[in-house]
């Protein structure tokens, strides 16, 4: 992690952040991280795959319910392990 400060902010911009800040009930810093991130990750071109798109589509109803079955009995906490 790295740290910045930031000097010369404009007393109008000052207080719509520390407005926002409070209307988000975060700290100021908090606040511009959160602001920061969506700027950068809105103009961050999205990565698109189609590796798995021969797949969508495929699986039959019963393919469904065999990997619904067999991840809901996965998730099944065996009581006599964790004793």
């Amino acid at each position: 992690m790295h740290t910045i400060n930031i000097r010369n902010i404009e007393d109008s911009i000052y207080k719509q952040l520390k407005h926002e800040s409070k209307k988000r009930g975060l700290s100021i810093n908090k606040c511009l991280l959160q602001i920061i991130d969506r700027f950068f990750r809105k103009n961050k071109k999205e990565v698109e795959y189609h590796d798995l798109d021969d797949f969508f589509g495929t699986w039959t109803e019963e393919d469904y319910r065999l990997i619904k079955d067999g991840s809901e009995q996965a998730r099944k906490i065996d009581e006599e392990i964790w004793k």
